[in-house]
């Protein structure tokens, strides 16, 4: 499954993105470099519902892809 599917069929709590718990879980499943991530984090729009931050799905595949650990 590609990074692009995995996001859009994760189980969200709300249907407009992810909260911070969801990202954490999701991330689990890659090799992530997280200060690529945080970075490509930075200036992201995001919403707030019900006292809780919710990042879009575009954003967090941008932010996976920027930030996947290449081995080689």
């Amino acid at each position: 499954m590609s990074i692009t599917e995995r996001v859009y069929n994760y189980p969200t709590k709300h249907k407009y993105g992810f909260i911070k718990s969801e990202i954490e879980t999701l991330l689990k499943e890659y090799p992530i470099d997280m200060d690529r991530f945080n970075l490509s984090m930075m200036g992201h729009t995001c919403m707030l519902i019900d006292n809780e931050t919710i990042w879009y799905h575009c954003d967090i595949i941008k932010a996976i892809k920027y930030s996947v650990k290449m081995y080689k």
